[in-house]
């Protein structure tokens, strides 16, 4: 009998959460016990653990990385030798129970003190799309009203990558008035410290910061995680990481002397 793979709760207040990857291909036999796949949800990172052993079937409408994904919904099969993926079952419409959607928890967000985010009115507030926090924060760096974009997340959710994108295109090509400007660190780059750099937040300020091409530097009292290399990717290996505290002279000249 087919074994259903679903998103399961990794808190008690987890509602939804975002696909990172899966850890096993389509096809490919799982143990029990063995990691199948990686989500993020409240606070962490953290990979699931299959329950059973089987052939592992993807359902054909799962998310895909960086997807936002709710509890209880169906990523896939663990399947038995020559058994058949079970097929979607089709719903009556009066048999559909609806539930209502949990309150959202607000999320206070520092702007900067010159851009100014227009709160929705009353009757446009079942019209404003779903964003996350990074989103918002790129939106208001690149001055870019996020109530006008749309979202290419599964359920429409405006990710970082659609304000990005949304900005580039309002900029427009280069012209004779508007001409690109030149990079104030031509021949060089920045490096960024980033204190409590291993920890969850600080992985993902270094993967951010290096994709941006800059050069950074960690100080943290633990040495390197083993989520790194996942989170990071290749280039974690280049990151230089000072063990030590904030609060302790020493180490931060040493830092400030070599970088």
């Amino acid at each position: 009998m087919p074994i259903e793979i679903i998103v399961p709760r990794l808190g008690w207040s987890m509602e939804e959460g975002a696909f990172v990857a899966w850890l096993k291909k389509d096809g490919e036999q799982v143990k029990a016990g063995e990691a199948l796949f990686s989500i993020e949800g409240d606070k962490a990172v953290q990979e699931i653990e299959s329950i059973d052993s089987g052939i592992l079937r993807i359902a054909a409408n799962a998310p895909k990385p960086g997807d936002s994904i709710r509890v209880g919904d169906l990523l896939g099969h663990l399947l038995s030798a020559n058994e058949a993926t079970p097929q979607p079952v089709a719903v009556k419409p009066s048999a559909v129970v609806t539930k209502p959607a949990p309150a959202a928890q607000p999320i206070a967000i520092e702007l900067p003190p010159t851009v100014q985010t227009p709160a929705p009115s009353p009757s446009r507030a079942t019209q404003v799309p779903a964003i996350s926090p990074r989103a918002v924060r790129v939106a208001a760096e690149l001055g870019v009203d996020w109530t006008t974009v749309t979202g290419s997340g599964r359920t429409g959710r405006i990710r970082e990558r659609d304000i990005r994108a949304a900005a580039s295109l309002s900029a427009g090509p280069p012209t004779a008035s508007r001409p690109v400007a030149a990079s104030s660190n031509a021949g060089s780059r920045p490096t960024v410290l980033v204190t409590g750099g291993c920890g969850f937040i600080g992985t993902w300020v270094v993967r951010e910061l290096l994709e941006r091409g800059l050069r950074v530097v960690v100080l943290d009292a633990a040495g390197r995680p083993a989520r790194w290399q996942r989170v990071i990717g290749p280039r974690s290996e280049q990151v230089p990481i000072v063990q030590g505290s904030l609060l302790d002279r020493e180490p931060l000249a040493r830092i400030f002397a070599e970088h």
